[in-house]
């Protein structure tokens, strides 16, 4: 079980980042099989597998944020997760002080993410076709602001 996760983590690693290069042109997650509804152990295990893969797969990488998210989104849409991905950018005019942000949720409820997401990026933009994926913007601001807003790469589990 855990080299077919390790494979399809990989395997959805490389499907962002093609989508980040421009080798795939639209970003798609799998739809939801009605009736299957996986037990929160199991969800947060696969998560903390997931997380382990990632932090040892792209520790030196920019946008984790974004591959997590992707991968994450895709397993556990697989398991049976409505889960959203949601993305969000900041000041997207400026190439030099434009950040962007992405997190899973469920329900309209972030999901192993910090609470203030939606905060940091509080002004909806819509959906794409199907629902699956979210978008959000924000205001301009400075690095102060995520010191000040509490907000850390780090990873906050909760389901």
């Amino acid at each position: 079980m855990r080299r077919l996760i390790f494979i399809k983590v990989c395997y959805l690693i490389l499907r962002a980042w093609l989508y980040r290069r421009g080798g795939i042109k639209q970003l798609r997650l799998p739809g939801v099989h009605p009736g299957i509804e996986p037990d929160a152990k199991t969800v947060d295990e696969t998560v903390a597998r997931v997380d382990s893969i990632l932090n040892r797969a792209l520790r030196n990488t920019q946008h984790i944020c974004f591959y997590r998210s992707y991968v994450l989104a895709v397993i556990l849409r697989q398991m049976g997760l409505p889960v959203v991905l949601n993305v969000g950018g900041r000041a997207l005019w400026s190439s030099e002080t434009m950040k962007a942000h992405c997190w899973l949720s469920l329900g309209g409820v972030n999901i192993y993410e910090k609470e203030n997401a939606f905060d940091l990026y509080p002004l909806e933009m819509g959906y794409n076709s199907d629902r699956s994926i979210r978008y959000w913007i924000g205001e301009e601001f400075d690095r102060s602001v995520l010191e000040e807003e509490g907000v850390c790469r780090n990873y906050s589990a909760g389901f």
